[in-house]
């Protein structure tokens, strides 16, 4: 067997772990917003969540970007699992999105032109991602429009 053919196999293997494919629906190499929202949120989507639109990486961990409109019922929900508030200065950083990330989103992204900034962090995030994550919460209440950042190794 060649060398080129081993490691080229090794690189499949090593990419397949964690998640396969039946377990995450793939779009464009990524997982759906869907199923972004099912690992780090919650599964199912419930009925006060529409016009959600995300993306993520999985690698070792995720880096995942989540927007989506929730009724006042859903954001309470939400918040009761674990939220603390937090200030806008101190995680909009964490709201930068790559430019391929950016591209999963329209309108675009932009969370910078939320008028009145609602924030919340929640530490020690466990799921089938990671052992240890963070997610952070925008939410514009004026719109109903919820961002959500999260990251885990």
């Amino acid at each position: 067997m060649r060398p080129a053919t081993v490691i080229v196999g090794l690189v499949l293997l090593l990419a397949s772990a964690g998640c396969s494919d039946s377990e995450v629906e793939i779009q464009g190499g990524h997982p759906t917003a869907e199923k972004v929202f099912h690992y780090v949120i919650a599964d199912p989507v419930p009925a006060g969540v529409r016009d959600l639109q995300g993306w993520a990486e999985t690698w070792q961990g995720y880096e995942a970007f989540l927007r989506f409109v929730a009724d006042d019922e859903f954001v309470k929900t939400l918040l009761s699992q674990g939220y603390t508030p937090t200030k806008w200065d101190s995680i909009s950083f964490r709201f930068q999105p790559s430019t391929a990330a950016r591209a999963a989103f329209s309108p675009a992204w932009n969370p910078e032109d939320v008028g009145t900034k609602e924030c919340y962090v929640k530490t020690g995030v466990r799921n089938a991602w990671t052992h240890e994550g963070e997610t952070y919460l925008l939410i514009d209440r004026s719109n109903r429009i919820v961002y959500i950042w999260g990251v885990g190794a």
